[in-house]
């Protein structure tokens, strides 16, 4: 429900302030900081925002956004991964990765490709710092395929290297 989405968003930025004002004032934790949950929460309604189809809501007259907005959409979420890495207590989870490089594939982007694979490297860097979750040979699969399948969307849509980029994925997978 774009509605609510939106609401969750304003929510999310009035509690980033407040985690910029208690920083700034060298205070100790505030409740009302965003959690990984929160974000992720958000996340994942942009991510359906962009995913869903004509028909996915009858009953609701939800505007199902065009190809610009879900390139925005995609751009919005990704600032959100940058907010989380401010604070131990909003880290990202493997699956706050994971979602992001599903919805720059589906923002069906140039940049999809690019983006994606920037999302990945970040994901295994967080895999090399991160003591709390362990990266499975399954997530780390997911992500490759994410990826690539983000390289085919930005082949497609004429991106100059993108299918050069793809192969040298590919390569990436068979090590």
């Amino acid at each position: 429900d774009p509605e609510h989405l939106e609401k969750s968003m304003i929510l999310l930025k009035k509690m980033e302030a407040t985690r910029k004002v208690a920083h700034a004032k060298d205070l100790s934790w505030d409740p009302r900081e965003p959690s990984s949950s929160l974000y992720n929460s958000v996340i994942i309604g942009l991510l359906h925002s962009v995913v869903m189809k004509s028909g996915d809501f009858p009953l609701d007259q939800t505007p199902i956004p065009n190809h610009e907005e879900k390139i925005q959409i995609a751009e919005q979420a990704t600032r959100l991964l940058d907010s989380m890495l401010l604070r131990d207590s909003s880290m990202p989870t493997i699956s706050t990765y994971l979602r992001l490089m599903r919805l720059w594939h589906a923002s069906r982007s140039d940049e999809a490709g690019e983006r994606s694979e920037e999302i990945l490297s970040r994901m295994q860097l967080y895999k090399v710092f991160s003591e709390e979750e362990d990266l499975s040979k399954g997530a780390e699969k997911t992500a490759l395929q994410f990826a690539l399948r983000s390289w085919v969307v930005s082949a497609t849509a004429g991106k100059p290297g993108a299918a050069q980029r793809a192969s040298l994925l590919i390569g990436r997978m068979r090590e």
